[in-house]
């Protein structure tokens, strides 16, 4: 293809139109429009009726981390609202998140645990930022055994050391991580790629594939 390559793969691949025009793919176009897929016509509809436990299932069944998102999403979700396309005020969708998620222990949400049946892998995932954390998690679920090195003291990665305090806690980032990890993950500090762990040694130790998630920290201009 010479022209609109990348719109015609994101078609077929990933099922996206990202001029929200194919109604076949497109559907609610809120959730459309979500990153992670996450469906907020159903969680709206269910805080509507106050079931909040519910709402928060349906919010954490896409989202590793929702407390966090409810509080620094960019809202691609509530940009697509029909109610606001069509002229009027769009739906409060990441506030709306954020009042389930400050009501409702995480502990209500109980993910799937698949056993490996033995035919789980030994994965090292580097950074412990919100890619890592995530794909750590999805991997344990699938019975992995997980290790995450990270070069801080502190997991979290841009969201403990770059996000301030006042727009995102750091209590509410440090529970938010506590909720993904299991018998599954085990996360070391103060490891730097290329110091203290090479690729290479890595794979000499066992691990079986390895996750970059470093991230690109750079100081963006006002």
């Amino acid at each position: 293809l010479k022209y609109f390559r990348e719109e015609y793969r994101r078609h077929i691949e990933d099922k996206r139109c990202d001029a929200f025009v194919c109604k076949n793919l497109v559907g609610a176009p809120c959730q459309a429009a979500c990153p992670v897929d996450t469906e907020p016509w159903r969680y709206v509809a269910l805080i509507e009726k106050g079931q909040y436990e519910q709402a928060y299932q349906i919010i954490r069944e896409a989202n590793p981390l929702p407390a966090i998102s409810a509080r620094v999403c960019d809202r691609k979700c509530e940009h697509r609202c029909s109610l606001g396309v069509g002229g009027g005020e769009a739906i409060a969708v990441r506030a709306m998140k954020r009042f389930v998620t400050d009501r409702v222990d995480p502990a209500v949400y109980h993910p799937d645990m698949h056993s490996a049946n033995g035919q789980g892998k030994k994965v090292a995932v580097v950074g412990a930022g919100p890619a890592g954390l995530a794909a750590a998690h999805g991997l344990s679920l699938l019975g992995h055994k997980v290790t995450i090195i990270e070069a801080e003291q502190e997991p979290g990665g841009m969201l403990a050391c770059s996000l301030p305090a006042y727009r995102l806690p750091r209590r509410i980032v440090r529970a938010e991580i506590a909720t993904l990890m299991n018998e599954n993950i085990r996360l070391q500090h103060g490891v730097v790629l290329g110091k203290d762990a090479t690729i290479r040694e890595l794979f000499a130790e066992g691990f079986k594939a390895i996750f970059l998630a470093m991230g690109a920290h750079e100081s963006w201009r006002l």
